[in-house]
């Protein structure tokens, strides 16, 4: 799949924020990153699990004290991580000031399945069926955190919600470009979110697998057109988004997927696997994560895989894997000396048998922070 090419040149992503198991904000993600936070935490399950579950949760998360109390007590908690981290975008992490002709495009497994599985229990266990909390609607709605950011901070763009599971960050940043490609918007907010609830638990029990901590979270880029006059100027996070590439196959033939689409992008954008700086995968866990580092060993070698760190210690991402898995490249391609471009390689697997990839060419050679 190739996207509409954007005029002028390839675009760019200018700015990012996160909220993570390491905590809320850019520099809590490149902690978390950097020193393996993000603890697990007991949780008492209720419906469906009704048990004990461990979890990797976003520190002290409070809707009301991010977003502030007005329409705060009515959003779940993937609207809240979503609408959170816009409001980073918007202050401390990026200073975006502009919010005309601004974009969305989140990805997501299947929205808040809490809120869904929720509401469809009440109208199945009340007195009636139509006797539900209708507070609960909103939220069962898989678009509703993408509707809530654009409303709340003012986004007049195409609002957009891409549902991929593991690779829906990648679907999304390809949705992104067509966007900016078509002169529909002149700056998108590209990324995923992904709550921890006992409904997600439930929904993604494997038997017989190892059953790893949910993690949770949200990452958003903020991708510019390459002549755009409105790009923050402190230049933390900028990378060229060089190329992307997915491929669609039946479950049992997955094994093909993911290195026809990364073989394509290398072809198309003429790159010899010898160039590539890093290969990142999205952290996958069990069967799926052995099939993403075998086909990144195979193509790059052990050097590739060995330079970003994995983002599995922020625990079971699903749609915001891949994402963290791009803030993790950029993150780390800033901390390397001397100062040159990069160029990464990021993919996802998503069970359901589609793969996707993006090139990616990296600044570096800021040494703040952490080394990585």
């Amino acid at each position: 799949m190739t996207p509409a090419a954007v005029p002028g040149g390839r675009p760019l992503i200018s700015a990012w924020s996160a909220l993570s198991p390491g905590g809320v904000g850019r520099a809590a993600f490149v902690d978390g990153l950097c020193t393996d936070a993000g603890n697990d935490t007991r949780v008492e399950w209720e419906w469906p699990l009704d048990s004990p579950g461990r979890a990797r949760l976003v520190p002290d998360f409070d809707i009301p004290a991010l977003l502030g109390r007005k329409g705060a007590r009515s959003l779940d908690r993937l609207t809240g991580l979503a609408a959170a981290t816009v409001s980073r975008l918007l202050g401390d992490d990026a200073g975006l000031t502009e919010t005309e002709r601004v974009g969305l495009v989140l990805g997501t497994t299947a929205g808040s399945s809490q809120s869904a599985m929720e509401f469809t229990r009440q109208g199945l266990t009340g007195r009636r069926p139509y006797e539900v909390d209708p507070a609960l609607l909103p939220n069962a709605i898989m678009n509703r955190a993408a509707a809530e950011c654009a409303i709340r901070h003012g986004l007049t763009g195409p609002n957009t919600t891409v549902a991929g599971g593991r690779v829906a960050g990648l679907l999304a940043l390809v949705q992104a470009n067509r966007l900016l490609g078509a002169g529909r918007a002149e700056r998108v907010l590209v990324g995923a979110a992904e709550e921890c609830s006992p409904a997600r638990g439930w929904l993604a029990r494997r038997d017989g697998e190892t059953v790893v901590p949910q993690g949770e979270g949200c990452g958003l880029l903020v991708l510019d057109r390459p002549d755009s006059t409105v790009v923050p100027d402190d230049g933390a996070g900028r990378a060229e988004v060089v190329a992307m590439e997915t491929r669609t196959r039946l479950p049992d033939e997955i094994g093909t997927a993911l290195p026809e689409c990364v073989h394509a992008l290398l072809t198309r954008t003429g790159t010899e696997p010898a160039e590539v700086w890093a290969a990142v995968g999205s952290g996958a866990q069990g069967s799926l994560g052995l099939l993403e580092s075998r086909v990144l060993r195979g193509v790059f070698g052990d050097s590739a895989l060995a330079r970003v760190p994995s983002v599995d210690r922020f625990g079971e991402l699903d749609s915001v894997s891949s994402v963290f898995a791009m803030l993790a490249a950029i993150v780390s391609a800033e901390r390397e000396t001397p100062p040159r471009e990069r160029t990464a390689v990021i993919c996802a697997l998503d069970p359901g048998g589609t793969a996707a990839a993006t090139l990616l060419r990296l600044s570096s050679g800021r040494t703040s922070g952490h080394p990585v």
